[in-house]
């Protein structure tokens, strides 16, 4: 299968609005080499905050957001960036917006990555809104920053695996309420990232490149909230948490901006989640983010667990309790829950 690299000369996000506690929606405009522009809203939501000290000894204060959106092309064609077009249905991507605020410059300095699936994930007629044959063989990368002091490469990276040293998992905060909810606090060990191998998914294939890696994704908070990735067989193609390769970053010496040399990879998969204040029993299908490297964390006195380099994030997208029958993906829904954790 093949890789679609957006030759994207400009990616904004406009101002978010607030929706309530962590939550926003952002207008978002991808504007290609070709001339064509990807466009439509994302939803944000914040997982968490720490510190990094960059190649030039400056503290960068960083924001995490996961985020997810459907979003069309239009303009003039060939549509090279995304596959997709005006004549088609809005396709659905996630990923992240880092926002690290440099202490020394007082600039702000992002990092994000956006990513659709290949038809048998973002398109698969037994799951998705919008089933179908969009682009067979493809999936498509929107990744920045991508400058001279830090180009992204495209490198197909081994993802990281094993057991937690901390996290949190939280419910999100009830379309209902402006306020925050407590997170919960993921023991050290109490979470394990497992590895079962890697493969092209579009078709099937285990010839290199294999940017797909399943991973088994479980664990459990302090108060009793428990969670864990799913195997649910055909004609549900997910294998546990589906971990994409998306490269990495290059820049090493002074100058570098944020994220340094640091390491991508989406992620999606069904789990199951339980809450443990109600007992509630939810299937989610979930979307995040992998990163690895890059600057050196801070070590934080409140939160030792959160000064290691290797993160995860995940939210959910579709969250049941009852009802469960598709589509559960291919389009943006509430998210219901959070799940972040250092390895």
């Amino acid at each position: 299968m093949g890789q679609l690299w957006c030759s994207a000369s400009n990616i904004r996000y406009d101002v978010p609005i607030f929706l309530r506690c962590g939550v926003y929606d952002v207008p978002i405009f991808i504007i290609t080499g070709a001339g064509d522009v990807l466009s439509g809203t994302g939803r944000m939501d914040y997982t968490r905050t720490w510190e990094e000290i960059n190649f030039d000894g400056q503290t960068l204060q960083v924001y995490r957001f996961l985020l997810k959106a459907d979003l069309i092309a239009s303009g003039p064609p060939p549509y090279d960036c995304p596959i997709t077009s005006e004549t088609e249905p809005s396709h659905f991507f996630y990923g992240y917006l880092d926002l690290a605020f440099n202490c020394s410059t007082t600039l702000w300095e992002p990092a994000t990555a956006l990513y659709h699936s290949c038809d048998v994930f973002g398109h698969n007629p037994a799951t998705s809104a919008v089933p179908g044959p969009h682009h067979p063989s493809l999936s498509t990368a929107i990744i920045g920053p991508h400058t001279l002091a830090n180009p992204h490469s495209s490198t197909i990276e081994f993802p990281f695996s094993g057991p937690a040293v901390g996290g949190a998992m939280r419910t999100a905060t009830s379309a209902t309420s402006l306020s925050c909810t407590r997170e919960e606090p993921i023991a050290a060990g109490g979470a394990t990232l497992g590895y079962l191998g890697s493969a092209c998914a579009c078709p099937l294939s285990f010839a290199p490149p294999n940017i797909y890696s399943a991973q088994p994704f479980s664990g459990s908070s302090t108060c009793g909230s428990s969670f864990a990735s799913l195997f649910p067989g055909p004609p549900l193609l997910w294998i546990h948490t589906i971990s994409q390769s998306l490269g990495r970053w290059t820049g090493t010496g002074p100058g570098t901006p944020y994220p340094g040399n640091e390491k991508v990879w989406s992620n999606e998969g069904f789990y199951t989640y339980t809450e443990g204040c109600t007992g509630d029993f939810h299937v989610d299908m979930s979307y995040g983010v992998l990163t690895a490297e890059g600057f050196p964390v801070v070590p934080d006195p409140a939160r030792p667990w959160q000064s290691t380099q290797n993160f995860i994030d995940v939210a959910s997208n579709f969250s049941k309790t009852t009802g469960i029958v598709p589509p559960f993906n291919g389009l943006l829904l509430d998210t219901n829950h959070l799940i972040y954790a250092n390895f």
